[in-house]
């Protein structure tokens, strides 16, 4: 869903648990919140704060 980034609120290398809070996207007046489905390590972050984002646009890694 195209939107902007609003707060990212996780760090390169960080270890992350299913269900933690990611990135919030916000879009036509509602804000999303992206969530982890499974714990891992967050490898690449490719989202910023305020960045404008594209449907499909990968905003970040996560190894398991």
């Amino acid at each position: 869903m195209p939107g902007k980034i609003t707060p990212v609120m996780i760090s390169e290398g960080e270890q992350v648990e299913r269900g933690a809070p990611l990135i919030r996207l916000g879009a036509m007046t509602t804000e999303h919140t992206l969530s982890v489905r499974a714990d891992g390590k967050l490898s690449r972050l490719r989202a910023q704060p305020g960045q404008q984002v594209e449907e499909g646009q990968e905003l970040l890694i996560i190894d398991s």
